[in-house]
């Protein structure tokens, strides 16, 4: 699909895909599994404004287009969704049969701590 990268890039029909937009109400950032022993629970906490750019910003991954100028629309882009959007991290046993509870847990978190949705576009704020 994408002669410029090797990733293997999965087209979903249109049963699996939003042909809209949707509000987004809040960023999970999955958390790496450690070494140390599975959990066998699911968290997750909030971050601060910092960490949530921080977070943003380190889960990019771009090899081909890095010029300043795309480079500073993504940042920019990042401060905006931090400043708009709550940043959480998730983590959670890492063994498919948890993901209906993962499911749960999220939806369980949007209902606790209801955030305004909000539609943040990639164009800079004037």
């Amino acid at each position: 699909m994408n002669p410029d990268t090797t990733k293997l890039i999965i087209p979903l029909c249109p049963p699996l895909s939003w042909q809209t937009t949707a509000p987004l109400r809040a960023i999970y950032a999955l958390r790496a599994p450690n070494a140390k022993p599975q959990t066998k629970r699911i968290t997750i906490r909030a971050l601060s404004q910092r960490k949530s750019l921080l977070k943003l910003i380190s889960s990019t991954f771009n090899t081909q287009i890095r010029t300043p100028d795309r480079l500073t629309r993504q940042f920019a882009l990042a401060a905006r969704l931090s400043d708009h959007i709550p940043v959480k991290s998730l983590s959670y046993p890492r063994d498919l049969s948890q993901l209906p509870a993962v499911v749960d847990a999220i939806r369980s978190d949007l209902t606790e701590h209801p955030s305004r949705p909000s539609s943040i576009s990639n164009r800079p704020a004037a």
